[in-house]
């Protein structure tokens, strides 16, 4: 962390000794989120184990709300720039379970959907090499990117339990209930790399720069979190218990969207020099 506002603050250096290849920019960004039911593999499994209900597992999930960062670019010539920022981040998660159960009070069955969406909070530190495909002047721009990313959460290297909601009811009645819970976790890492390969675009209209389009692929094996979600069906008669259990683990990987503003250092230092 502390080497990354290092290169951070002697890259602002540089910005103010030499601005004209140089900019700020405020990133907004939203991510699709990759997520799986095994800690190793890639495995998206849906769980049907039983005829009293249906669990059904999300693996890609869209990260909301909008995240905010900033970033500062150095256009190096006309076909390289680099890119040093920061941004929030995070995984979502997303589930559902479907089943009837008894309403007492009414005295018949209604179908139940129950949607579980989870998001763990994280930051990215971000390092992206741009290459120009297509780059004229006032003109909309197309340049290939490369990324090597850091993704952090708070807290330990430890197996937490960081919160838990859930629910109970009757599946059939005078016979059988249900409880159903959700924890989420945090794992025994607290930092992951990824490697990222994408495209950007300088959007251009009437020769006057608007705004930074991106779309950039992220990949990690590493998650920071995972949410456990169990389904325990309870026999009032006998009083056996059966409790299943699905793990969802948070990978870090992940189809990020981003809109950006460039300002650049020397246009600002120009208007300063002209009103002097």
């Amino acid at each position: 962390m502390k080497l990354f506002f290092t290169i951070l603050f002697i890259m602002f250096f540089g910005i103010v000794q030499s601005q004209k290849t140089f900019y700020a920019s405020v990133d907004l960004l939203t991510k699709m989120s990759f997520n799986s039911t095994d800690p190793f593999n890639w495995d998206t499994q849906n769980a049907n184990v039983s005829s009293l209900f249906e669990y059904n597992h999300s693996s890609v999930t869209i990260t909301d709300p909008l995240r905010l960062g900033i970033s500062l670019g150095w256009n190096i010539n006309q076909k390289h720039s680099l890119e040093i920022g920061a941004h929030y981040d995070g995984v979502s998660t997303k589930s559902t379970f479907r089943f009837s159960s008894y309403q007492q009070y009414v005295d018949h069955y209604t179908p139940n959907v129950t949607k579980t969406k989870s998001r763990s909070q994280q930051n990215r530190f971000f390092i992206n090499y741009k290459y120009s495909l297509l780059n004229k002047e006032n003109k909309t721009s197309l340049s290939l990117m490369g990324s090597l990313g850091l993704v952090t959460r708070a807290g330990p290297k430890a197996v937490g339990d960081v919160g838990s909601f859930g629910s109970s009811g009757i599946l059939v009645k005078d016979s059988i209930a249900f409880e159903r819970e959700n924890t989420s976790y945090t794992s025994n890492a607290n930092r992951s790399f990824q490697l990222g390969l994408g495209v950007s675009s300088d959007i251009y209209i009437s020769n006057k720069y608007w705004v930074t389009l991106s779309f950039q692929f992220a990949f990690s094996r590493s998650y920071l979190s995972f949410d456990k979600e169990s389904f325990s069906v309870i026999y009032l008669k006998s009083g056996d218990v059966y409790k299943y259990e699905f793990s969802q683990f948070n990978r870090t990987m992940g189809l990020y969207f981003g809109v950006s503003r460039h300002f650049y250092l020397d246009n600002i230092f120009k208007r300063k020099d002209k009103k002097l």
